[in-house]
């Protein structure tokens, strides 16, 4: 089978009509990156669909300090680093009750992604066991 792992395909893609060039004649990458994060520049936000989705999405945007996050968005992008990911992946495990391991919270990072990932699969999750404090 030939595909790609989720971490390595586009959230987004905008077509443009040329490659920016510099002074020297080389792709502009700042004018590229600027492109991509105009407003007006094709993308949308896709809104979670499902309650999983919307609680996930609640935790990516408080954790990373978003008003909103779309299913299809990048934490990577979004501005995450591997110590917002250890927290989110903990309030995940709080919120519903199990733990995925720290390499999935790596290889799924949307929320399209990571809702799948949450789907048991053999030895891939944890139930969390919460005992009593003093018990």
């Amino acid at each position: 089978m030939h595909a790609l792992p989720a971490h390595m395909v586009p959230s987004r893609i905008r077509v443009i009509d040329e490659q920016p060039l510099n002074a020297q004649g080389k792709v502009d990458r700042r004018r590229l990156e600027e492109l991509a994060g105009e407003p007006g520049n094709g993308t949308t936000v896709v809104g979670p669909a499902s309650d999983a989705k919307v609680r996930i999405a609640a935790i990516f945007a408080e954790t990373l300090g978003h008003d909103q996050v779309g299913v299809t968005d990048n934490l990577f992008r979004l501005g995450a680093d591997s110590v917002q990911i250890v927290a989110i992946r903990q309030r995940l495990s709080a919120e519903f009750g199990r733990e995925l391991a720290l390499a999935r919270m790596f290889e799924n990072t949307s929320i399209r992604t990571l809702t799948t990932a949450f789907r048991p699969r053999p030895g891939s999750l944890r139930t969390t066991r919460r005992r009593p404090v003093g018990g």
